[in-house]
């Protein structure tokens, strides 16, 4: 068995998780969208556009498939980016659910080393090609927890998905009606929902190439918060 795959079957699922101070600051800019007539006319970017945009900050992403199961990853492209050439990054993962209307985008984990903390737009750039890879598999819709460890991370990480577009859906607190939440999820936290299509429209101007932004406007290279 492929061990990047093997990796997967065994963790729980946890959370899609912010990772830079700079990063939660970058949702707050991509919040301010356009109006909802010009946003259904804003490109939707490729997968294409996020490998882009990983090779214009030296990372190689890369996406693995294994039937409805993907993990996405990103890895130096050269010497320096945290490491020596070929060094994982980051990675995200989750699988794709048959649904009625759409198949769902069911998101696990996210999580970045330690060595690139401060490597501005890698969560984005990571969440960004794992959200065109459910709209390239026909998902409507992205489901995620927000885990909560902590009261102080855990509202983070609710108001970070907020403001990229994801919505409140249930509050996962371990009631006897929590078991089913408890069993997919593995843990305590708030579940989030959003449409996948509507958040890549509003990352068009950051992403989509040909766009009027570029990758890493208004950002800062302050250090990150925390890893998952």
């Amino acid at each position: 068995m492929n061990a990047s795959f093997s990796r997967i079957l065994n963790r729980k699922a946890l959370v899609f998780t912010p990772l830079a101070k700079s990063t939660v600051e970058d949702a707050v800019t991509l919040e301010k969208a356009p109006s909802a007539a010009s946003l259904k006319q804003a490109p939707i970017p490729t997968f294409e556009d996020f490998v882009a945009a990983g090779t214009e900050k030296g990372v190689e992403i890369s996406l693995n498939t294994l039937g409805p199961v993907f993990w996405i990853e990103a890895k130096a492209a050269v010497d320096g980016i945290g490491g020596p050439a070929g060094k994982l990054l980051g990675s995200v993962n989750g699988f794709v659910l048959p649904w009625p209307g759409g198949n769902l985008l069911h998101l696990d984990t996210m999580r970045v080393a330690r060595e690139v903390r401060q490597l501005l737009e890698l969560s984005l750039i990571l969440g960004g090609a794992m959200l065109r890879h459910g709209y390239d598999r026909g998902c409507k819709k992205a489901e995620l927890l927000a885990i909560n460890d902590t009261d102080v991370f855990h509202r983070k990480l609710v108001n970070y998905y907020r403001r990229i577009g994801f919505t409140k859906v249930h509050e996962v607190t371990g009631g006897l009606s929590d078991i089913p939440h408890m069993l997919v999820w593995g843990g305590l936290g708030t579940r989030m929902d959003a449409d996948i299509e509507t958040i890549l429209r509003k990352w068009s101007k950051r992403f989509a190439r040909g766009s009027s932004g570029t990758i890493g406007d208004e950002t800062d290279d302050r250090t990150m918060e925390r890893t998952q």
